[in-house]
């Protein structure tokens, strides 16, 4: 072959163009050497006769529309612009009357081609091995208007794509719309390639069933019409009887392929509502993109199919909820739900920026179950805005799931009640169903209650928020609450004001763990706020609140519960910050009370201790008081000035008050429990009282070193230093 330069057809496009009509166009330039007006008239016959093949050859290819835009005519040198002085276009040509050859520009130089080339001439493309022609080259890519389609919208094209299909597995789509009037099965081993401009308009009642490929933009509208044939269908895995279905085989289908336009603007809430596109880019395979754009939903989204995956491009891809659409669809993105009894497992949804609407009703992820199906492995990890009256929540039969949200704002509905920002309960009252799943959430704004977890079993919630702002009157305004029953369930959260209790939890949770934290347990309400109640069994709790402006006392109410409470109250708070109730209970403190005339500390119940940490006491308040049978305060810290700085209640069993430090200015440690009961308060540093407040009981005998260092034994309770009898002297 012998040529200018050696041909390299990048795209088979470049020579798609010259197929038929290059003989013609020889021909005409063959009587243009003899003379340049002779050329000039045999030039415009080759582009009168490329003019006529040019509609077989836009079939083809999409690159070339006007042959007299490309075709340049006789030249004797090689020309730099076209005929009308722009700039040379790919693929256009000129005969060259010096070397009688014809020249296609590829896009840098001019480029030979071979002497005697026509459409059945056989090359090399790049990088290949074996030479084929135009036509073969032609025949592997079918065009549905090469089959009769006429893509105008109104000429039912069915039977044109029907007959194309059985020629080829991979279909050309040019720009027109093709009207689908016929039922139409796309197989497996077809896929159809969709240019910019060119959809399947399904006519009323008519169903695709595509199994087959699809290439097309991300932007691209491909489909239109009879999308969706029913009503919603509530408990269903299906919700809709969708136009288009089957079992694609695509990366993934986007809203845009089913006429969403992602025109929302929430400034003026005008935009297009692409619900509909949304659902049917969802149901359409397993895989759902969503480009950037702001889309407006009348409803939610809603996955109910195992093994799927919706994702976005990151905040850029916005979805505003709208009102409610359909009744019964749940949270804007929800999981599961209300299904027919079918399980859910491995459905995510991430990568997207979701905002719910204002109205009240509104919640932002559900990942739910009815009562015979369940929902497992599926995760949710978004951005958005307004997170609506439950960010997250969890109900039903449900393991192993995760929510992961970060939130602009939240609804508050302050006449309502149990409205939690985040929540994982059973609703069936079952704990063993709901187990091992775990919400991350942040919120940043306030919220009229945290988190809660109800009926469940190792569950965690980590939450932060502004403030908790829910009315304490009618039971709100909580940062967590463990209720009903449950077991190994772990909460951590932190607000900066809260309107009732730091935590509560039910006394039917075992084996729990809190760590709470706030900056004001607030004190302008009607309602005394007790900063936190905390029954169950074997729970670890931290808890944090730096200032404490009502006056209600904190109540540990439990079995085996584990606390170290950080809590400073203002001077509202008369009534104890720390109260021990239950059974067997320990905590570290680390709390000021100077206003707290009964007690800082009330050590009651069985068997609980107060061991380390500090108490700060008003002067001449008390500090720690032993009121219940076995209780310990070993080795606290108390500040403050006067006495009772620690007091052995007379209701106390076998008191031991021992390795303390009361710093102040005379403080001492009163003892006034009396009885058969044994007791040690010994041990404890600056206790500047009597010797009474330093004794040993062994069942009816106290055993006390008076103010000289004797040994005192007395049958009863001593009244002063020296009473009883000494026993032992320091000589």
């Amino acid at each position: 072959m012998s040529c200018c330069k050696t041909y390299d057809p990048c795209l088979d496009g470049k020579l798609n163009q010259i197929g038929s009509y290059a003989s013609a166009a020889r021909q005409s330039a063959t009587s243009a050497a003899a003379s340049e007006a002779a050329a000039d008239a045999d030039a415009a016959a080759a582009a009168a006769s490329a003019t006529q093949t040019n509609n077989y050859l836009t079939q083809v290819t999409n690159i070339f529309e006007n042959f007299d835009e490309r075709y340049l005519g006789s030249k004797s040198v090689p020309p730099t612009v076209d005929n009308q002085g722009n700039p040379l276009q790919e693929g256009a040509m000129y005969w060259n009357s010096v070397s009688n050859g014809l020249f296609i520009w590829d896009g840098s130089v001019w480029v030979a081609l071979p002497t005697g080339f026509d459409e059945f001439t056989n090359f090399l493309a790049t990088g290949t091995t074996f030479a084929r022609n135009l036509v073969t080259r032609e025949a592997d890519v079918v065009n549905v208007r090469d089959f009769g389609a006429v893509g105008d919208g109104v000429t039912d094209d069915t039977a044109a794509i029907q007959a194309a299909i059985i020629t080829s597995d991979f279909i050309f789509i040019p720009k027109g719309i093709y009207f689908i009037n016929t039922n139409l099965t796309i197989p497996q081993n077809v896929t159809f390639e969709f240019v910019n401009g060119a959809k399947f308009l399904l006519g009323a009642g008519k169903t695709i069933t595509w199994n087959g490929g699809i290439i097309a933009g991300d932007y691209q509208e491909i489909f239109s019409g009879d999308l969706i044939q029913s009503s919603f269908i509530p408990n269903s895995v299906i919700p809709y009887t969708f136009g288009i279905q089957g079992n694609p085989k695509i990366k993934y289908s986007t809203p845009f392929w089913f006429g969403a336009k992602a025109d929302y603007d929430p400034i003026s809430n005008i935009g297009t509502d692409d619900r509909i596109a949304i659902v049917c880019a969802q149901y359409f395979g397993k895989t759902t993109y969503f480009p950037s754009g702001s889309y407006k939903i009348v409803g939610n989204i809603n996955e109910k199919r195992s093994n799927t995956y919706m994702y976005g491009a990151g905040a850029s891809s916005k979805i505003y909820q709208r009102d409610t659409g359909p009744s019964g669809t749940g949270a804007l993105i929800n999981i599961g739900g209300n299904n027919g009894g079918v399980g859910i497992e491995y459905a995510i949804i991430e990568n997207i920026w979701a905002d719910c609407d204002q109205l009240t009703n509104e919640n932002m992820i559900g990942i739910g179950s009815d009562a015979i199906g369940f929902a497992r492995k599926c995760k949710v990890d978004i951005t958005g805005g307004n997170s609506g009256r439950a960010a997250a929540t969890m109900q039903g039969n449900v393991t192993e799931c995760y929510i992961n949200l970060i939130a602009e704002d939240a609804v508050t509905e302050l006449s309502a009640s149990g409205r939690y920002a985040a929540s994982i309960e059973s609703t069936f009252g079952t704990p063993s169903t709901i187990r091992s799943n775990k919400i991350d959430i942040v919120i940043n704004s306030s919220v009229q209650n945290g988190a809660t977890i109800y009926d469940a079993e190792d569950c965690e919630i980590n939450f932060l928020c502004k403030n908790i702002i829910g009315d304490p009157a009618i039971g709100e305004g909580t940062l967590v609450r463990l209720r009903g029953i449950g077991r190994g369930n772990k909460i951590n959260a932190i607000a900066e004001e809260i309107n009732n209790r730091l935590i509560s939890s039910e006394a039917t949770h075992v084996d729990f763990i809190v760590n709470a934290q706030c900056k004001i347990v607030k004190s302008d309400l009607s309602s005394v706020v007790y900063p936190y109640q905390i029954n169950g069994i074997n729970g670890k709790v931290n808890i944090i609140i730096q200032d404490h402006q009502d006056d209600g006392s904190g109540e540990i109410n439990g079995t085996g519960i584990e606390a170290n409470i950080s809590i400073k109250a203002n001077s509202n708070t008369t009534l104890a910050p720390i109260d021990i109730t239950g059974d067997y209970c320990e905590v570290r403190p680390n709390v000021e009370g100077t206003s707290c005339t009964n007690g800082v500390i009330l050590v009651r119940g069985n068997g609980n201790k107060v061991i380390g940490g500090y108490v700060k006491r008003g002067t001449g308040l008390k500090g720690v008081r032993i009121l219940g049978t076995d209780s310990q305060c070993i080795g606290t810290t108390v500040l403050g000035d006067g006495i009772e700085a620690i007091r052995v209640e007379s209701s106390a069993v076998r008191p031991i008050v021992t390795s303390n430090s009361l710093i102040g200015s005379s403080p001492t440690i009163v003892t006034i429990f009396s009885g058969s009961s044994s007791g040690c308060i010994a041990n404890n540093t600056n206790d500047t009282g009597t010797s009474t407040g330093k004794m040993i009981r062994i069942g009816n005998y106290a055993l006390w070193t008076d103010a000289t260092g004797d040994l005192r034994i007395i049958n009863g309770t001593p009244t002063s230093d020296t009473d009883g009898t000494v026993v032992g002297t320091q000589s």
